[in-house]
């Protein structure tokens, strides 16, 4: 099975994590293909809208933990998973269409750092959210690395903690912009009043605010490399044992 699925509709791209197992966990493979297909996407210029959501009615889980139990071992795979996460998040920051993303059921982790970087994120009433990877000896690196500049200081206690929060409060820290019992409902609203702006415009505003994030190139390239280190060197391996031992 294809880890994502991608339906074009007139001008708008979704972009369906599809690994209903694994609760659309990100592996390696998974994210190289993402990567890729990311790439094409920018390049065509029929699309105005990409939309990011999961399959199996949750958007995502995180890290695929099985994996990551495994990268202990190696340290170069270790780097690779981590580069490719971090290559992800880079190429939607870039993009140069309206990313949107919506969210229900949970985001973990790695899911939860994506909203970072989409324009607009509409989620479900009964969504949660946490950052997840501090109980597992990991970190969401990048929201760490940049947080300031998305949520202040208030959000940092959900980094450091990982405990998890709904959806009006993920409202209320700005990392949701939208709560709907029927986030397709939503998704159709916001596009009708994107429609009505000019579309040179948002990309001329985006390219300003990409130039602004580019001033933190070091931030996350170092991002990148303090996860695979606690990947290699850190307690993963055994916190991740212990966490799937009491399920």
């Amino acid at each position: 099975m294809e880890s994502i699925r991608i339906e074009i509709m007139g001008n708008k791209l979704y972009f369906l994590f599809n690994r209903k197992e694994k609760n659309n966990a990100f592996s390696k493979e998974m994210l190289n293909e993402i990567n890729k297909s990311l790439e094409e996407v920018t390049k065509n210029e029929e699309i105005k809208y990409v939309i990011f959501r999961g399959e199996n009615g949750c958007f995502g889980a995180g890290a695929d933990l099985r994996e990551v139990q495994e990268l202990t071992n190696n340290s170069l795979k270790a780097r690779e998973f981590a580069y490719a996460l971090n290559s992800f998040f880079r190429k939607v920051a870039e993009m140069n269409k309206i990313t949107i993303a919506l969210v229900e059921g949970f985001a973990i982790g790695a899911h939860l750092e994506l909203l970072m970087f989409t324009d607009i994120n509409i989620a479900q009433t009964n969504t949660y959210f946490s950052t997840g990877g501090v109980r597992m000896g990991l970190m969401p690196a990048e929201l760490s690395a940049i947080y300031l500049l998305f949520f202040g200081k208030k959000f940092w206690r959900y980094i450091i903690t990982a405990e998890r929060f709904n959806a009006e409060v993920a409202k209320e820290l700005g990392i949701i912009d939208f709560v709907a019992d029927n986030p397709m409902d939503k998704l159709k609203e916001v596009i009708e009043s994107l429609d009505a702006c000019d579309f040179l415009a948002i990309q001329k505003a985006k390219k300003l605010m990409q130039d602004f994030l580019r001033l933190y190139e070091k931030n996350f390239d170092k991002a990148k490399d303090e996860f695979a280190d606690l990947i290699i060197y850190g307690k993963a391996k055994e916190r991740i044992k212990s966490f799937f031992e009491k399920r």
